[in-house]
């Protein structure tokens, strides 16, 4: 709803059945960016989240976070995806 600096993380229980190189897209005001992401691995943060970055977005523009498995070398999974102000 607001315009601003976001960051993006996603959340997944780690498993060795799940994808090695899953592929993550974060759609922001400054364009596409293509992540390829470990799911095999426990995330970093609390809660299970992985950071993906901070990106600008513009209030009533296109965002997503899309979540593919083309390509992928296993099973893609997500429990939540967060985008929460960034810290200044």
């Amino acid at each position: 709803k607001q315009s601003g600096k976001y960051e993006v993380r996603i959340a997944w229980q780690a498993h060795e059945n799940r994808a090695k190189n899953a592929p993550v897209t974060v759609l922001s005001a400054s364009g596409e960016k293509v992540f390829a992401v470990d799911q095999t691995k426990s995330p970093e943060l609390p809660n299970s989240m992985h950071s993906l970055g901070v990106f600008d977005f513009k209030a009533g523009e296109e965002a997503a976070v899309i979540l593919r498995t083309t390509g992928a070398l296993g099973n893609v999974h997500a429990d939540a995806v967060q985008v929460v102000p960034a810290k200044e």
